[in-house]
């Protein structure tokens, strides 16, 4: 069945076509394609894939990929808003400033590549990684805790709140905020950044600004787009790690962010069109195989039942401290027997 309009007007969006049209935005948004990342957001709210997914993609790829907390903070703000609301937050979020432009941002993610490896924590506590302002120490610690995230997201949060630097406290601020979510589903990246700005500083700004005749031009070419049949998705976007694909040179993944930076050093930005320097992409199209689809489709069941469980548990967390912290208060008001 191709991806087509008739699809996206039938109701619930396959989960493969979801994750083609996810990876083309965030790819998107990762290369500074604006229009493109506008294109495909655009596609994901027909789709009505759900306001809460939306909300929580718009914030982690603006996190995953941007450096300027004003983008950050305009996407939160963006997570409930209307459908224009959001694209100005992706047309924001698309043109700040990325991790691989700068060497501060080189090294920011190096650091996180160096811990993403790790596969137990180390030696120092928690604690007293965050307070010496070990970086390496509390990346490890962040990369290998499954359990209890809530709590150490917070304690970061708590001590960028401390911290001079505005931007630190309003990333602060914004972890805080979304710890619930942020804990559940692992989104590390608003953490990982708010370490590195209490550790070394605010990140170097690529110094790009939003204007309102750009943002206008580009929505005037989008919904020419959108008046077309909905576009295949573009062979870079698809990596095979989150989606299907052969292209895995703009992944997320350790060896994705390895490659970027080594391709921003030899070009001077990321091209699609140019080789990868790392990995490379299978220029063979993705496999439509009978097999495959059986085989995407039993992934989207287990998938499908995966989050149910994650928003029951969560869910069964949130309640349990509640009992708990009443309990612990009703214990207090007693007083010594």
């Amino acid at each position: 069945m191709p991806f087509t309009w008739d699809v996206v007007n039938r109701g619930r969006l396959p989960r493969v076509y979801r994750s083609w049209s996810v990876s083309a935005y965030m790819k998107s948004v990762r290369l500074g394609r604006a229009e493109d990342a506008c294109y495909w957001w655009s596609i994901l709210h027909k789709a009505n894939v759900g306001d809460g997914y939306l909300g929580r993609r718009l914030l982690a790829s603006s996190a995953e990929d941007n450096l300027d907390v004003s983008v950050m903070l305009a996407c939160e703000a963006a997570m409930t808003a209307d459908l224009e609301g959001q694209l100005h937050a992706v047309y924001r979020s698309a043109i700040g400033t990325k991790w691989f432009e700068r060497e501060d941002g080189r090294a920011y993610t190096r650091a996180r590549i160096e811990a993403g490896g790790a596969t137990s924590p180390p030696t120092i506590t928690f604690e007293q990684a965050l307070a010496e302002l070990d970086v390496g120490a509390v990346y490890r610690h962040l990369s290998t805790t499954k359990t209890g995230r809530r709590a150490v997201f917070l304690l970061v949060a708590e001590a960028g709140a401390r911290s001079a630097d505005e931007g630190a406290r309003q990333l602060a601020g914004l972890i805080q905020r979304q710890s619930w979510w942020l804990a559940a589903f692992g989104e590390l990246n608003p953490v990982w950044q708010l370490v590195w700005r209490i550790a070394h500083g605010p990140f170097a700004s690529a110094g790009r600004v939003a204007t309102r005749e750009e943002y206008e031009q580009l929505r005037v070419d989008v919904a020419r787009r959108l008046a077309a049949e909905i576009e295949a998705p573009p062979s870079w976007a698809l990596d095979g790690v989150h989606t299907t694909g052969k292209d895995p040179r703009f992944a997320g993944s350790w060896a994705g962010l390895e490659n970027m930076i080594a391709m921003y050093l030899r070009d001077g930005r990321l091209d699609p069109s140019a080789p990868g320097a790392t990995v490379h992409a299978d220029t063979s199209a993705p496999s439509s195989s009978p097999r495959t689809s059986t085989r995407a489709a039993q992934l989207e069941k287990s998938i499908a039942q995966l989050e149910r469980n994650l928003v029951i548990w969560t869910t069964r967390v949130a309640t349990t401290e509640a009992r708990l912290a009443k309990a612990r208060a009703a214990r207090a008001a007693l007083g010594d027997p």
